[in-house]
């Protein structure tokens, strides 16, 4: 995983902003990415950021201005994004994304086999807290 630095030169919307005044946070290194589990950051975060990259470029200059992330953050175990923007495009990202989720422990990145309640994430076995609940088979990819 690279580190912030390099991830916002190379992917600057993943550079928060002021839902208040519309303001890119300047002159820090925190990105979105750090908003979302370890395990997800480390396995899945720079083929995410590299996708929503490629789907921004396909925007009119108008849009790519204009698109933000409004929020990236693990709820009830799944990867949820919100973006100022939707299309049919997108919406496959995002739900190609929160599949992978579903399926990855939350703390290393590796394969999720059991599910904690209360809550709720995606574990290894490794990492599993006390009383989670066994994946059978794992979940559905």
């Amino acid at each position: 995983m690279l580190d912030s630095n390099t991830l916002l030169k190379k992917y600057p919307f993943l550079r928060p902003y002021s839902l208040y005044t519309g303001k890119i946070y300047e002159g820090n290194d925190y990105t979105w990415l750090d908003e979302i589990p370890k395990g997800w950051r480390e396995k899945f975060g720079e083929q995410w950021a590299e996708e929503i990259s490629q789907y921004i470029s396909t925007l009119s200059k108008e849009e790519q201005e204009n698109f933000r992330i409004l929020q990236l953050k693990e709820k009830f175990g799944i990867f949820t994004q919100y973006f100022s923007h939707r299309s049919e495009s997108l919406t496959n990202i995002i739900n190609k994304y929160e599949q992978l989720s579903k399926n990855t422990c939350c703390e290393c990145g590796a394969p999720a086999t059991y599910m904690s309640t209360g809550w709720i994430c995606p574990w290894c076995e490794q990492h599993a807290p006390e009383g989670s609940q066994l994946i059978i088979n794992n979940m559905e990819q």
